[in-house]
């Protein structure tokens, strides 16, 4: 269903779908399953033009997600004696809903631009670990079905262009905060099993501070300041242990200098630390690339570009998740220090001013740091 004319645009859909496993158990008899599930996938879309450069966009989505067959079949998983896993055959499947709310405006002639961004999802029947404490110390996990998880989030940026440097300015705030929802299966004082609902709640609150000018069409400066926190906290009193906060800072500084003849320099360093996690977690990175890049052709439309990333070799990820039951402190190999050499033709379709947008949008956003922007 579509419904457009110069001002909006409204469409909706609809998709169905039939889905049927089978799985089949050769060492026990009566642990076969065979389900069947109905798919639904409606989408929604609406889309009102203010002006030109000032519109408003509603996105819906809605998805099943079915269980697996390791979380359906009814077979102990002893792969890991501390923690024996079994599925759980009366599974339904999940549902989520996600709606998006995006407002843009922006004005090419004062290089002032405003966007903000809102989410909210929410899942039913959501399907979440069953994890029974023993005695011994040892645990056993299994699956159900739950509602109350959903998620909210929201972020704003405003830019601004002043001074006869035409230095640009930008603010970005994000805010985030999601329910979890778990079983917690402790052992009381006399040694019975005590079930009890545990709610987690994850928030995080970011700010950042970008800066940027571009001098004579040749340097081309910018700056930018990261901070986010992040709380976690559990409803259920006996994992209040389990409640914890910390913190990440991002500072990024990023110069690009355009020589005569096509040749361009371009570097960035950024500094990363985080904060408040365990003993030995808690990280304190610099990241330093670099390229020399040189443009081919009369319309300066070709680029081969050679760059090293991570030139000090000090590349490393970590993370913590909270749940009902852990804190998980976790730090990841990645990719280190490497080459790379690329070579990339810009086909410019349309003649004219519309050739100036892209260069208009990114001095627009000079300051700004893009890892905080929105992806579609």
């Amino acid at each position: 269903y579509r419904v457009q004319n110069a001002k909006f645009n409204l469409g909706a859909t609809m998709g169905l779908q039939f889905a049927s496993l089978n799985s089949e158990n050769k060492t026990k008899v009566g642990n076969n399953v065979n389900k069947t599930f109905t798919n639904l996938f409606p989408t929604a879309n609406f889309t009102y033009n203010f002006t030109r450069s000032k519109n408003l966009r509603i996105n819906y989505n809605g998805r099943t997600n079915q269980p697996s067959v390791t979380q359906l079949q009814p077979v102990p998983d002893n792969s890991d004696i501390t923690n024996i896993k079994r599925g759980n055959p009366e599974l339904s499947q999940e549902f989520s809903n996600s709606l998006r709310i995006f407002y843009s405006s922006f004005d090419i002639f004062k290089m002032r631009n405003l966007f903000a961004l809102f989410n909210v999802g929410t899942t039913s029947n959501k399907i979440v670990n069953n994890v029974n404490q023993l005695a011994n110390g040892y645990q056993t996990t299994t699956y159900t079905n739950m509602n109350g998880a959903y998620n909210v989030s929201g972020y704003v940026n405003y830019g601004f262009q002043f001074g006869k440097a035409k230095i640009r300015l930008n603010f970005t705030s994000n805010v985030a905060h999601s329910r979890d929802v778990s079983i917690i299966h402790d052992l009381s004082p006399g040694g019975n099993p005590n079930d009890s609902l545990n709610y987690t709640y994850n928030s995080s609150f970011g700010q950042t501070i970008g800066t940027g000018f571009n001098l004579k069409e040749k340097l081309d400066l910018n700056f930018s300041a990261t901070s986010t926190f992040f709380i976690a906290k559990n409803s259920n009193q006996a994992r209040s242990g389990n409640n914890t906060n910390y913190f990440t800072q991002n500072i990024s500084i990023e110069p690009t200098y355009t020589f005569k003849g096509g040749w361009v320099l371009a570097t960035d360093l950024d500094y990363n630390y985080t904060g408040g996690l365990a003993s030995g977690y808690n990280a304190s990175v610099p990241l330093w690339n670099a390229s020399l890049s040189k443009l081919l052709f009369k319309n300066q439309g070709g680029e081969l570009k050679v760059a090293i990333y991570d030139i000090l070799n000090q590349n490393v990820s970590v993370s913590r998740s909270v749940n009902g039951n852990t804190v998980t402190d976790q730090q990841s190999t990645v990719l280190k220090q490497y080459f790379s050499v690329t070579f990339a033709y810009n086909l410019r379709k349309f003649a004219g001013a519309g050739q100036q947008m892209p260069a208009m949008f990114k001095n627009m956003m000079r300051g700004t740091n893009m890892r905080n922007m929105p992806r579609f």
